[in-house]
């Protein structure tokens, strides 16, 4: 799949288009990329994807009918053709969902493709610098994802949801049975983001939306304890 934005997501209105290369909404079978000479190759390729909130009792194949991919990418350079042109956080509408996930038939932004994982949660209420707040956290939670800074194949991807009284990121493994990297990812996403110690983050399980269809409703909060190291015995 290659570097184009699409255009059967007229919602989500890109500009500048025609300066990528073509790529469908249906997932293809991964082959190993073209990497045109001089750019600089990432670990995985990845892809954004967008939707907008639909009601509780939608079922699977109508998500699956909103759920728009915007295009892959392979490098930098590629990633910065499409970054550049996409909306501001600040510019989304109430109800949208931007994702960045890894290219490929199973990494889709759907809680079905991950039966095993969950996601950890920022919440941001909204404030007069919270536009720009967002932004920032949001752009830093891109590159640090893209540049796997996370050091950990298991997350799969992040999402951007904007809400009427709050924002939420959210960063999504694949398979949360083992804790100590599940709550690795979630120290590295609170260092990343240069959170507060005391700075709350929550975690769900996929398994527990598919229960109450929700994707951030009861969640389990989490404040990550500052470890001391004791004191060397003399």
């Amino acid at each position: 799949m290659s570097d184009k934005i699409n255009a059967e997501a007229p919602e989500f209105q890109i500009q500048g288009a025609e300066e990528a290369e073509e790529t469908t909404t249906t997932q293809e079978p991964v082959s190993a990329p073209l990497i045109p000479e001089g750019e600089h190759a990432l670990q995985t390729g990845w892809c954004f994807w967008y939707d907008k909130k639909l009601q509780k009792n939608a079922d699977l194949n109508e998500y699956k009918s909103h759920l728009h991919n915007l295009g892959a990418f392979h490098t930098v350079e590629g990633f910065w053709r499409y970054y550049v042109h996409l909306k501001r956080p600040a510019a989304l509408e109430v109800n949208t969902n931007l994702h960045l996930f890894r290219h490929g038939e199973q990494y889709v932004p759907m809680w079905e493709a991950f039966p095993k994982g969950g996601c950890w949660i920022l919440k941001l209420r909204k404030t007069p610098s919270g536009p720009s707040v967002l932004s920032k956290l949001w752009h830093d939670l891109v590159l640090a994802v893209i540049g796997e800074a996370f050091a950990e194949p298991d997350v799969v991807g992040i999402g951007l949801s904007v809400r009427a009284r709050e924002d939420l990121l959210s960063v999504w493994n694949g398979d949360n049975t083992n804790n100590d990297v599940r709550f690795l990812i979630g120290e590295k996403l609170k260092t990343i983001l240069g959170l507060e110690e005391n700075t709350m983050i929550e975690y769900k399980t996929f398994k527990a939306s598919l229960q109450d269809m929700s994707s951030y409703r009861n969640a389990k909060p989490y404040v990550f304890a500052v470890q001391n190291t004791p004191p060397k015995k003399h």
